[in-house]
């Protein structure tokens, strides 16, 4: 059943970053009712980074959220990083996968779990951006440029990031992570070095 009302996806916001907002918005606690609404089945486990059962979802908001499974995915997941690093017959797999797929492979597929590249395992934030953010919203979202590796700062303020208490993947399955669960973070930031700037920049 498609749903009366959704919010609007921010620049560079996860997607889980937005359904949990609409979850706070709809005052929905129960994990498994969110997805149900979200995507017609309790089944569907979340992910950080890489959500799938795009068309699913679109099934539900896409009359309100007038997007494309692509178009969505290109801007709020991290998906594009990975674009450069693998062939594109692989990369359009992958997406099609996210997009229609039963389950979701995408982090196996996409050579996460095999990398040794270190990945985050909390989210993470800029505090000057969360202070402006909760300031000019009324509210704070989880962007995913400061979950991505190598992201070591903000590249707008030039501090470092804050790592806080609540995991990527959390101990509740089900459960879509919400940016207001982290609280109030400090708002003194440390300055990045040049290095750590230009980094963040690039990615």
């Amino acid at each position: 059943m498609p749903l009366q009302n959704f919010p609007k996806a921010l620049p560079d916001e996860l997607l889980g970053s937005l359904l949990a907002r609409s979850a706070k918005q709809l005052s929905i606690k129960d994990d498994k009712v969110a997805l149900e609404l979200f995507f017609g089945s309790r089944n569907v486990v979340p992910s950080a980074l890489l959500q799938g059962h795009i068309w699913q979802l679109l099934n539900r908001v896409g009359h309100i959220w007038l997007t494309s499974p692509e178009q969505l995915l290109q801007e709020h997941s991290i998906l594009p990083v990975f674009r450069p690093f693998i062939d594109n017959a692989h990369y359009q797999s992958i997406l099609l996968d996210l997009i229609r797929a039963k389950t979701n492979p995408a982090s196996f597929r996409s050579g996460i779990n095999a990398s040794i590249i270190r990945w985050p395992t909390h989210y993470r934030a800029c505090p000057v951006c969360w202070h402006e953010q909760k300031q000019s919203l009324g509210f704070t979202y989880w962007q995913r440029l400061f979950q991505c590796p190598g992201v070591d700062c903000c590249p707008v303020h030039q501090c470092r990031l804050v790592t806080t208490i609540l995991p990527l993947q959390p101990s509740r399955r089900h459960h879509i992570t919400g940016a207001h669960e982290a609280g109030t973070l400090s708002v003194v930031s440390l300055a990045a070095s040049d290095v750590e700037i230009k980094l963040s920049g690039h990615i």
